[in-house]
């Protein structure tokens, strides 16, 4: 997607300069407390009304206190772009700062804290925090930066700040975006009659297991922590149908792979980065044989779901291709998602999934599901559309 070179000193007929250092709160902290006391703004304590004041939240507040989490992110973005700039307060202000200072000075040249006194903002110590620690809160909350205050919403901030840009043939994500739903859903091969081919041991595997698991069902599965780390690895696996060959592999010796597990469902990963960026780690080891980037982030999608961390198969890395026009995920001629893409790859891909769910008004996990389709013989239509015009 082309990128927004530099961004202008006034936001719609707004200085970004003035009167932008806010309290430090954010709006996931704000929905928090405005649920709490059954949306009676009166009810904010001193320092949580000026954020409702800045975002100007008594416009929409009827519609975001029915709204879900996502649907309130939606209502917020659209609120922002129907706002003159002068109506606009401090909190949305940080966020712009962020995205002007990202835009205009040249990464490890000039400082947050240099452009904020620079600039005229505030030589006191503490106010570059300040901005800096709302805006991008705000920023990665609305879909606008990824987990390292990069912009990956060039488009609203396009549509922000009324820069005209080449925009990015959309026809590809148009035509995704109005296919219907599959009625159809994706399930794995038998879990039992996998596991009895890849373990040398298999008669204390639970009855619960002679089933193909539907991806809800999974979900429900590993997040029951009455079911051991053993049992939702195999769950896993079987749904998607790994090699058997590599099953038995990579569980002959099981204990590094346990620790993974272990590790995700104890919530020891801080972002789905992370967790992405150790696993790896210990591929490129060699203590994980057979166990490729399809099959792991697979573990991090279903194990850590707070992480929202997407499966990053051939499916589904095809489609982000194809809807970006950016073939950043490296997938080689036999189809497999190589060692070649990174963690930095996959917040990339991640945040893409995020962005199209905004766009469905899902959450990403379902944009990921009808980004993947179903195959088989009777392919759905997103997954014959893949097919028929992604181009290795």
């Amino acid at each position: 997607m082309n990128q927004i070179k530099t961004l202008p000193k006034q936001l719609r007929g707004r200085d970004i300069f003035t009167k932008v250092i806010p309290t430090v709160n954010t709006l996931t902290n704000l929905f928090k407390s405005l649920d709490e006391h059954e949306w009676d703004e009166k009810a904010l304590k001193n320092w949580e009304n000026p954020i409702f004041k800045a975002y100007k939240l008594e416009n929409i507040k009827a519609k975001l206190k029915s709204a879900t989490n996502l649907e309130r992110k939606s209502l917020v973005r659209n609120h922002i772009l129907e706002l003159d700039g002068n109506q606009l307060g401090a909190h949305p202000l940080c966020v712009y700062l962020i995205a002007f200072y990202k835009s205009n000075y040249p990464a490890d040249q000039y400082t947050f804290d240099q452009f904020i006194k620079e600039s005229g903002i505030s030589d006191k110590e503490g106010s570059a925090n300040a901005i800096w620690s709302v805006g991008s809160q705000d920023g990665r909350y609305l879909g606008i930066f990824n987990d390292m205050n990069e912009i990956i919403d060039q488009e609203f901030i396009s549509s922000w700040t009324g820069i005209k840009t080449d925009k990015l043939k959309r026809t590809h994500l148009t035509h995704f975006l109005e296919l219907p739903w599959d009625s159809k859903k994706f399930t794995g091969p038998n879990t039992m009659s996998w596991c009895k081919y890849v373990l040398e041991e298999s008669a204390n595997l639970p009855n619960s297991f002679n089933t193909n698991f539907y991806r809800d069902d999974l979900l429900s599965y590993c997040n029951d922590r009455n079911n051991s780390d053993f049992h939702t690895l195999l769950a896993v696996l079987s749904w998607g149908g790994m090699n058997r060959r590599n099953g038995k592999r990579l569980l002959a010796k099981p204990e590094p792979i346990l620790d993974i597990i272990g590790k995700l469902r104890n919530g020891e990963f801080k972002n789905r980065r992370d967790a992405f960026l150790y696993i790896q780690s210990k591929r490129k080891e060699g203590s994980l044989p057979g166990l490729g980037i399809g099959y792991f982030t697979k573990l991090i999608c279903f194990l850590a779901p707070n992480l929202n961390g997407y499966i990053m198969d051939q499916w589904v890395a095809k489609s982000i291709n194809l809807i970006t026009e950016n073939s950043f995920i490296k997938i080689n001629k036999s189809s497999w998602v190589t060692d070649e893409n990174d963690a930095h790859v996959y917040e990339k891909f991640c945040s893409e999934i995020d962005k199209i769910g905004l766009e469905l008004n899902v959450d990403g996990f379902k944009a990921e599901e009808k980004l993947f389709s179903i195959g088989g013989r009777e392919k759905w239509a997103w997954r014959k559309y893949v097919i028929e015009k992604y181009i290795v």
